[in-house]
């Protein structure tokens, strides 16, 4: 048995225990009626007729119009809680913005660049929010801890409990608070991380080793299938990260559209779905190219050629670390997945013009990048 068949045999092990752990970790979209889920990105729309649980969205944008039964975070885009929308759990975001005018019966943790509770909004716990300007006109039932560089009470605002704040406070005629009005510089403007009361929502320790343990084996498998092409996704990561970035960013927002122009026809149905499960695949691969491209470059500062190994190693660990920090884990980890998507598809897109240029048959490459494994 030679060593390309050999390798081959490994790898259909190994990705028979991908696509069984893969079932846990890869994104899916929130329907009606299901369980918890986790969306890379996109936009959610929840219909004022459904009913769905709890789910988060990364680099997405969400639209709640019905009700979600569970626990809802959103890291990325813009949130919207519309005034027939209901969130019965706790609302948790970092995104661009945030628009309450709905019911949240939980807690509301808020790192935005603005945010609006409107008159028809409510808040059934404590609301925690750092962020550039803060308008609340709507009801909060627990304490607020606000740091902001505006924040404004309008006339219909009411919070049941004590304020603290940070930033230039405007309280209009009409706002009432139920408890003390504390003026706290330890807010900041970014927020009352650390402040009582306030509090992240971040991975348990025991989904976050899944999750390393699943992105490990995902790596593994490509560096063992593809050493010179994940060579070369690294090299591309490393020294064009603002254009990988780029594109990751174009492929991230494109591909959905292109996948829902393919749909509307019924012929394209089904490589719609095809095009939907390889979208989400790409999204994983990007993660672990991009979080793989760090730790290639930090071992490459020592060492020239890196270990593969141990840099995917590095790579996962330094991010499953990020990952637990609050607020901007999640924006480390979403920089990994458009600098590594961007580089995947930059690499795939030259690949693929080589071999039209040159003629060379999909057998003959690959055989060429097994032969080239790095040491």
């Amino acid at each position: 048995m030679n060593r390309h068949t050999s390798r081959r045999r490994i790898a259909v092990v190994l990705l028979v225990v991908l696509l069984t752990l893969g079932l846990g970790v890869g994104p899916a979209v929130a329907q009606s009626g299901g369980t918890d889920s986790t969306m890379m990105s996109g936009t959610v729309i929840v219909d004022a007729d459904e009913t769905v649980e709890g789910f988060t969205v990364m680099a997405g944008t969400i639209v709640v119009r019905g009700t979600v039964t569970g626990d809802l975070e959103g890291f990325g885009g813009d949130v919207v809680v519309a005034e027939s929308g209901i969130v019965q759990g706790d609302l948790s975001v970092a995104s661009g913005s945030l628009r309450i005018a709905g019911t949240v019966d939980g807690s509301v943790s808020a790192g935005t660049g603005s945010l609006v509770l409107t008159p028809t909004g409510r808040v059934g716990g404590d609301f925690s929010a750092g962020a550039g300007s803060v308008r609340i006109e709507g009801q909060i039932d627990g304490n607020a801890d606000v740091g902001a560089e505006t924040i404004t009470l309008g006339p219909t605002a009411v919070i049941g409990g004590e304020l603290r704040y940070d930033g230039a406070l405007t309280q209009q005629t009409g706002a009432t608070v139920g408890g003390s009005v504390v003026q706290d510089s330890e807010l900041g403007t970014f927020g009352p991380v650390g402040v009582s009361g306030y509090s992240w929502p971040t991975m348990g320790w025991l989904d976050a080793v899944y999750g390393l343990f699943a992105n490990l084996l995902l790596g593994a498998v490509l560096l063992f299938l593809l050493p010179s092409f994940s060579e070369g996704v690294a090299t591309r990561a490393t020294e064009s990260t603002g254009r990988s970035a780029l594109v990751g960013l174009l492929a991230l927002l494109g591909i959905p559209v292109v996948l829902v122009l393919i749909a509307v026809t019924i012929v394209g149905i089904p490589l719609a779905v095809l095009g939907v499960f390889a979208y989400l695949f790409l999204l994983w691969a990007g993660v672990v190219y991009g979080e793989y491209a760090v730790g290639h470059w930090l071992l490459a500062r020592r060492t020239d050629p890196p270990n593969r190994w141990y840099a995917l190693g590095l790579g996962l660990l330094l991010f499953t670390i990020l990952g637990a920090v609050p607020l901007i884990g999640g924006l480390f980890v979403l920089a990994a997945l458009l600098v590594g998507m961007g580089a995947l598809a930059s690499v795939l897109w030259g690949s693929a013009r080589r071999r039209r240029g040159s003629g060379a048959t999909p057998t003959t490459a690959t055989d060429d990048t097994d032969t080239a494994a790095p040491a």
